[in-house]
């Protein structure tokens, strides 16, 4: 026969069992929620590395380019070079025999997101006076600038006044010419 003290025993011992039981869940909860935490914290330390790598492979990308970046900046106006770039027109004018005539100079926004923030285009329309072989010479080397350029309209006509002025023979042209280059901005 059970008695009493096997009772009690027994009875102690199911509860000290589902005491236990309940303990090993509970350790095993808190044991399975602190490695889910840790591997969260591995993976955001491995995320903060590759951002530090990839910002430092940026850093490093942008020192080891300066003077290609220099070098490509050549290719377009400078930021206040528009004088100078003005200057060079008319020496390419007077170097080929060609009065010119700068009548419009302006700025206007290059429509492409990726550039509006850098670079704008200058808009010229000049007049271009001279022989047909001089006035057509300009002319190529406007479209062959060592800048992004593009010539949008050109008029020719013979005869007409110079730049003072006087009546010209039918030997003498006028190129009016409306071309665009670009500048980087301010």
């Amino acid at each position: 026969m059970i008695t009493k003290i096997t009772k009690i025993t027994l009875s102690a011992s199911g509860a000290f069992l589902v005491i236990m039981i309940a303990a090993c869940a509970i350790f095993s909860y808190l044991l399975i929620d602190t490695i889910y935490q840790i591997n969260d914290k591995v993976a955001q330390v491995e995320i903060s590395t590759n951002e530090r790598d990839a910002q430092g492979a940026l850093k490093v990308s942008v020192a080891n380019s300066v003077i290609e970046r220099q070098t490509l900046d050549t290719y377009f106006i400078s930021k206040s070079g528009t004088a100078d770039f003005i200057k060079t027109l008319e020496a390419l004018a007077k170097g080929n025999n060609v009065s010119i005539n700068i009548k419009y100079v302006g700025y206007e926004p290059i429509k492409q997101a990726n550039f509006s923030a850098t670079a704008e285009s200058i808009r010229f329309n000049l007049d271009l006076i001279g022989s047909w072989v001089n006035c057509i010479q300009v002319i190529r080397l406007l479209e062959n600038l060592p800048v992004p350029s593009l010539v949008e309209k050109i008029t020719l006509s013979v005869g007409g006044t110079n730049l003072s002025g006087k009546a010209t023979n039918g030997s003498t042209w006028t190129a009016n010419v409306d071309f665009t280059a670009v500048k980087l901005k301010n």
